[in-house]
């Protein structure tokens, strides 16, 4: 106990000398003895001593006996060793109580460090100082570190915290500064570099260089040569940039004994460009042509070509700007073009769609208010003009700035302005030059009213009730100038024109049934556009050559009204379901016009439509005449009366068998190879020979009963016959031309040829029995021989001579020509020919005459080969052949 009180003591003396006038007691002056033997003696001894040390008044006796105090409220100081913006090491909380404990968020870090730093906490001896040092982390340049103390999480023993402040406090990590290095080779001398005009620094030796000063992050620098060592030149390359998070150590330095210079060509400069080689050597160029920086390069160097600053309103660009020293450079060329910017600005009180356009030509729509830009740039130095290309339905919009000459940025500062207008009947309204005026109102403000638009501008009337009116009659329908088009309101419309001054190019329908005739309209419309609405419609043109675009929407019974001499051909013509002609008119269209009429079509006299173009189409009801252009045309007939007249190219006409007898008028094909498709029949029969002329290629379906068909006159046509089930007579025209019998119909067939050459090619499958007439003036002879092919080859085929045979012989020539088979042939035969009927196979086995040829005895003259015999030549696949195919 006495040692316990001993050490009390003399930590009392040592704790109490904070005054340096005070008396020091030392502890030697203390002797201690046993308690057990004399204790009270001990406790007498240690009052003396407390008298000694000049005291022994309560005050003193409760330092060293301490009484715990009453409860109080304490305050709080919070310092750190933070160096302006760098980041504290330690933030130290000093209370004025003592500390028992401390809460996990007495100490929050936050922020946005790669990995935060830790806190470590600790407390003094005395317990009333709470210390946080910071420890670790990883935080980068650009991040943030955020600490907070909030000194009431702490627990205090017999106290409060007064009204303490959260301490916060946040640091922006910064990079550290860097040095500016790199390497030099080649070096004999002396060289002293310079960093952006600045700091120096001497080398001496080949190897590393590091200038002394560290530069900030995103600064620049640029290290050149201040001087240059004797008898060489040093050159730099990657010497110029803007310092970051890492060292620079790429510059490099190489010096030479020579050095040359670099140089090139500009080309489209206008004003001033400025160049840099490597960085640091600047030439200012004002002029196209040739170039030459004025320091040269260290041989085996390198040299890169930049530019520093661009002329205003273009951008040069550098090739071949960059290589090694070897020898004189030229070849850097810098190529200048002219900058483009935008045109653009801001649009209010737009309801609904507005089209602008930029110099006339640039097209921008809008739908809403806000900013806008057209899509197209503008040259530098170039104008730009926006005005308004079709103003908003119902609403004017005016352009402010919408005009000037492009200067080196984009253009934002164009303003339109959209307002509604409403005319009314007895007023004057003139429009605005430059706006392109919309003038909205009811059809009956028409009336009275005088409308004054302006040439250059696109301005237009819009109604907004539908009615019956004469444009411009100078009294109900108003009195207009320069109104370029006209908007119909939704409903029943009756639109015409007193004449041919309002301007009005262009009529826009509504949602109702409009009528729009452009009578009277002089040439405003020729090039002009109708673009009628979703009702029933009309329009209504005049005997004019018409260029413009003309449609009558969605509607399904649509009608165009044509005069004599109306030529829509150059046109846009679509939508219309009903044609009408006037009484005998003539009219030009083309193939794709004409097909879009699928429902009525009137025409009281005879009228005729001239083809401008070629191309398929189906004639139309009551119309009689088709002239079609040259090219490849395809007529389809109808049932009524035609007439149709083809070009130059390869037409195709169309005919059903009932067409062709009963309406059609005539079919003449013009030059070309044309074509004329029949269909089938029943019992009619077809005679080509009145109505078909300047046919090349005749298609016929056949006949289902009992017909007869007879083909056009005419050399060298084709007739394609495609048998049926009806038996079929054939009659092929004067010229000599060829029949290609086709299908595999076992309907009979009787051919007659004519007097000329005729090829007959018979059927090659099916069973149908084919009978040739041979006799009388069409029959086949030595002056004009027939082919025929596949005789006999399916079924059993004819040939109706008029002289029945009794045997057929076999007579083989081994050679003979063309020039003198007949000859030969007449030579064989003569030795044998004595009696009518004699028939021979006749085989040539070379030679240019070679072939099959059958021939029998049928004229006057039995002993010999003459023109009055039946003679033939077959081809193809050729049947057995008896007397029995040969028929009286």
């Amino acid at each position: 106990m006495l040692h316990t009180l001993s050490r009390c003591l003399t930590n009392v003396i040592q704790i109490d000398t904070p005054d340096p006038g005070a008396f020091f007691c030392r502890k030697e002056h203390l002797m201690v003895f046993g308690w057990n033997r004399l204790g009270q003696f001990a406790l007498v001894a240690f009052l003396l001593a407390l008298g000694a040390c000049g005291g022994g008044d309560s005050a003193d006796l409760q330092r060293f006996f301490p009484v715990t105090p009453a409860p109080g409220v304490a305050s709080v100081q919070i310092t750190d060793d933070a160096q302006g913006a760098t980041r504290p090491a330690h933030v130290m909380a000093t209370f004025s109580a003592r500390v028992s404990r401390v809460t996990t968020d007495f100490f929050v870090v936050g922020g946005t460090c790669t990995q935060a730093p830790a806190p470590v906490i600790s407390l003094d001896e005395a317990r009333m100082v709470v210390t946080v040092r910071l420890s670790g982390g990883n935080c980068e340049a650009g991040q943030t570190l955020t600490l907070t103390l909030d000194p009431s999480k702490a627990t205090l023993e017999n106290a409060t915290l007064g009204n303490a402040a959260i301490w916060t406090r946040s640091f922006d990590i910064l990079p550290t500064s860097q040095k500016i290095g790199g390497s030099i080779r080649s070096l004999v001398g002396t060289v002293v570099l310079s960093n952006s005009g600045g700091e120096t620094l001497t080398v001496s030796s080949n190897g590393l260089f590091v200038f002394p000063t560290a530069v900030n992050p995103g600064s620049a620098y640029a290290v050149t040569v201040a001087t240059q060592p004797v008898g060489q030149t040093c050159s730099v390359s990657s010497g110029s940039g803007v310092v970051n998070t890492a060292p620079v150590d790429k510059v490099v330095v190489v010096c030479a004994f020579d050095a040359h210079q670099v140089g090139g060509m500009v080309s489209g400069l206008t004003g001033v460009v400025e160049l840099l080689n490597n960085g640091g050597d600047l030439l200012t160029i004002n002029a196209n042509g040739a170039f030459t920086f004025p320091a040269p390069v260290a041989y085996g160097s390198g040299y890169a070509v930049t530019v520093r600053t661009q002329p205003i309103g273009k951008t040069c660009s550098v090739s071949n700007g960059t290589g090694t020293i070897g020898g004189p450079v030229g070849n850097v060329a810098v190529v200048c073009a002219i900058n483009a910017y935008k045109v653009g600005g801001t649009v209010s009180g737009l309801a609904g769609t507005l089209e602008l356009l930029d110099n006339g030509v640039d097209l921008l729509t809008i739908s809403a208010d806000g900013s806008f830009a057209f899509p197209v740039s503008v040259a530098f130095g170039s104008p730009y003009a926006v005005t308004i290309s079709t103003q908003p339905l119902n609403q004017t919009c005016t352009v402010t700035n919408g005009a000037g000459t492009m200067g080196a940025s984009n253009i934002t500062d164009v303003t339109l302005a959209c307002a509604t207008s409403i005319f009314s009947a007895g007023n004057t309204y003139n429009g605005t030059f430059g706006a392109g005026d919309v003038f909205t109102g009811p059809i009956a403000g028409l009336s009275g009213s005088t409308f004054n638009g302006n040439a250059a501008d696109h301005d237009v009337m819009t109604l907004t009730t539908a009615g019956t009116v004469s444009i411009n009659n100078g009294t109900t329908g108003g009195t207009l100038s320069n109104i370029k088009a006209l908007n119909l309101a939704n409903g029943s419309n009756a639109i015409g024109f007193s004449n041919a001054t309002s301007g009005i190019t262009t009529v826009v329908g509504g949602t109702g049934d409009d009528a729009v005739s452009l009578a009277n309209t002089g040439n405003t419309f020729l090039a002009g556009t109708v673009n009628l609405g979703t009702g029933n419609n009309s329009l209504t043109l005049e005997n004019k050559t018409y260029t413009g675009a003309f449609t009558s929407g969605t509607g399904v019974n649509d009608t165009l009204y044509m005069f004599n001499g109306t030529h829509i051909a150059g046109a846009t013509v679509t939508g219309f379901e009903n044609l009408v002609l006037a009484n005998n008119a003539t009219v030009t269209m083309t193939p794709a016009q004409i097909s879009q009429f699928t429902g009525s079509v009137a025409a009281a006299g005879i009228e005729t439509v001239n083809l401008a173009s070629a191309g398929a189409f189906t004639a139309l009801p009551s119309i009689e005449n088709y002239n079609l252009a040259n090219g490849t045309n395809n007529f389809t007939s109808a049932d009524f009366a035609v007439s149709v007249m083809g070009g130059t190219g390869a037409d195709t006409f169309n005919f059903t068998a009932n067409q062709f007898v009963n309406f059609l008028n005539s079919v003449d094909g013009g030059n070309g190879t044309d074509t004329l498709s029949i269909g089938t029949t029943a019992t009619q029969s077809i005679d080509l020979r009145t109505k078909v002329s300047n046919i090349e290629i005749i298609n016929v379906a056949g006949s289902t009963g009992t017909a007869a068909f007879t083909n056009v006159d005419g050399a060298g046509v084709i007739l394609n016959y495609t048998k049926s089930m009806g038996d079929n007579t054939i009659k092929l025209g004067s010229g000599g031309q060829t029949l290609n019998l086709l299908g595999s119909s076992s309907a009979s067939t009787t051919i007659t040829g004519s007097p000329g050459v005729d090829q007959i090619n018979l059927q090659t499958s099916g069973l149908g029995s084919e009978t040739i007439i041979a006799m009388g003036p069409d029959m086949s002879n030595r002056t004009s021989v027939d082919l025929v092919g596949n005789f006999n080859a399916t079924g059993t085929d004819y040939f109706k001579t008029g002289v029945a045979a009794a045997t057929v012989g076999t007579f083989i020539i081994g050679y003979a020509a063309t020039a003198d088979y007949l000859s030969t042939i007449g030579s064989g035969l003569s030795i044998v020919l004595n009696n009518t009927g004699q028939s021979y196979l006749i085989t040539i086995q070379t030679g240019s005459a070679a072939g099959t040829y059958l021939f029998q005895n049928t004229g006057s003259d039995t002993s010999q080969f003459d023109n009055a015999d039946f003679f033939v030549q077959l081809t193809g696949t050729v049947g057995t052949i008896t007397n029995g195919n040969l028929i009286p």
